[in-house]
């Protein structure tokens, strides 16, 4: 039966319909066809759904109840393994209340699919408590309903039969519209115009593994965009597509940096194709002195570091091609409007200086990373000195770790690195806004083992 009150969440008929009696001696137990079955076929329907009126429940009370061999949801335990009590967890009433239909809606999902499972997408189509029964033909209709009530008799489940509708050609079934078909000859004209365009159609390519592939890049003032291509038979033919709004301070950075943003945003999208294929980057901007220059700003050097695990070669512009595309997409992926107010907070607060060419001559820049994960946990270091000579170090960490804690053993390394090759006016740049906020004192250290943490970065410091 379906308990849903709202009848606007169910799928409608979209022709009108008529009350059919189901029990002759009782006028008010009756269900619904459509209103346009031709006279023959409303007949054989009528005599059908008499005949099977005991798959319909009139009452709560008509429900025999699904057997627990097939309705019980058994987990696949190990019954050697001790069970372990979970934390009792607890819920505002609302979210609750949605958590149990969730779970509800599920359970039964799973029932039937696996009832129906012989019928769905050949004479059904089922979700939840909204079942459809489908011919292509009138004459083999009533066949069709017969198999979908034996089974609903079988496994002892009942219908609604005010929320019912037989015998309809047009209805809305889970926002698609189910209509009464005929395959005529201009039918399958069209069938065969579309077949031809589906073969013509300007596909993605797939690259063969010696494929060297081709990446353009182009950006605006608020967004940017990436096509990677292949060349075959002179023609470069487009593998994926790649875009992305500018955020925060991403919208300040300068032309050259925002195709460096580009180029290293499209890298970490498409990573397994830059780690199979060569890469040529062909663009009018000078990335490849920009990255490796010992000028380069912090962000660039770590993008350089982390491009450099590629086999990129950058390759000045000879002809629009492919370009023409990246130009489109940028333009396409949003406009001035949609970019007002969004900003994200720039975790690196070594960055907010105004000349960056400055910081770089005058400071020893340090760039710290932790990441933890269920086997093993790490930390990566990049310092990088005035004059541009940069040390990378990166340690194993052998004991278990939350992320924070490797944030921090990786700023505690980089600290210790720093005095070692005895740099002076060091600037530290990290990722974590919880390390960077509490070192800085914005943030309070109310955890114990943070707190511990920061009492050693507050001693290194010092």
């Amino acid at each position: 039966m379906d308990v849903r009150e709202n009848d606007e969440l169910r799928g409608k008929p979209a022709e009108d319909l008529v009350p059919i009696p189901l029990d002759p001696l009782d006028p008010e137990k009756v269900t619904y066809m459509g209103a346009s079955l031709d006279k023959p076929l409303k007949g054989r329907m009528t005599t059908f759904l008499q005949e099977n009126n005991d798959v319909f429940a009139w009452t709560a009370a008509d429900m025999l109840g699904i057997g627990p061999n097939l309705i019980t949801h058994r987990l696949n335990v190990d019954p050697t393994r001790k069970a372990i009590k979970q934390k009792k967890r607890t819920y505002a009433p609302d979210r609750l209340e949605a958590i149990k239909q969730e779970n509800a809606g599920a359970t039964y999902q799973r029932l039937v699919n696996k009832i129906f499972a012989h019928l769905i997408r050949k004479t059904m189509e089922v979700y939840v408590d909204d079942m459809l029964v489908k011919s292509l033909s009138k004459a083999d209709h009533i066949s069709h309903l017969r198999e979908a009530f034996e089974v609903l008799r079988h496994h002892n489940m009942m219908l609604n039969q005010a929320k019912c509708a037989f015998g309809v050609g047009s209805g809305n079934f889970l926002g698609h519209m189910v209509k009464d078909f005929e395959w005529t000859t201009e039918s399958q004209e069209a069938f065969e115009k579309l077949k031809k365009y589906m073969i013509e159609a300007p596909l993605l390519a797939k690259p063969s593994p010696e494929d060297i592939l081709y990446l353009y890049l182009t950006v605006s003032e608020q967004a940017m965009s990436a096509v990677l291509v292949k060349e075959e038979q002179k023609l470069h033919k487009p593998i994926y597509y790649v875009s992305k709004v500018l955020h925060g301070a991403e919208l300040n950075y300068s032309t050259t940096e925002k195709f460096a943003l580009a180029l290293i945003t499209v890298s970490r999208k498409l990573r397994p194709y830059f780690q199979t294929h060569k890469i040529e980057a062909l663009t009018d901007q000078p990335l490849r002195n920009i990255l490796h220059s010992p000028k380069a700003s912090g962000r660039l050097i770590k993008w350089a570091i982390e491009l450099g695990d590629f086999d990129i070669k950058y390759k000045p512009r000879a002809a629009i091609k492919a370009q023409a595309l990246a130009d489109f997409v940028v333009e396409c992926t949003i406009n001035d409007q949609e970019v007002r107010g969004q900003e994200i907070v720039t975790l690196e607060e070594g960055e907010k200086e105004k000349d960056e060419e400055t910081t770089v001559k005058e400071y020893w820049v340090l760039h710290f990373d932790g990441a933890s994960k269920i086997k093993s946990s790490g930390t990566g270091l990049v310092l990088q000195s005035p004059d541009g000579f940069i040390i990378e170090y990166t340690l194993k960490l052998d004991f278990p770790t939350t992320n924070n804690e490797a944030e921090y053993e990786a700023l505690i390394v980089g600290l210790g690195l720093a005095r070692a090759v005895m740099a002076k006016n060091l600037k530290v740049c990290g990722d974590s806004r919880l390390v960077v906020a509490q070192v800085n004192g914005e943030f309070e250290a109310k955890d114990d083992t943070m707190a511990k943490y920061l009492r050693v970065v507050k001693g290194i410091l010092t």
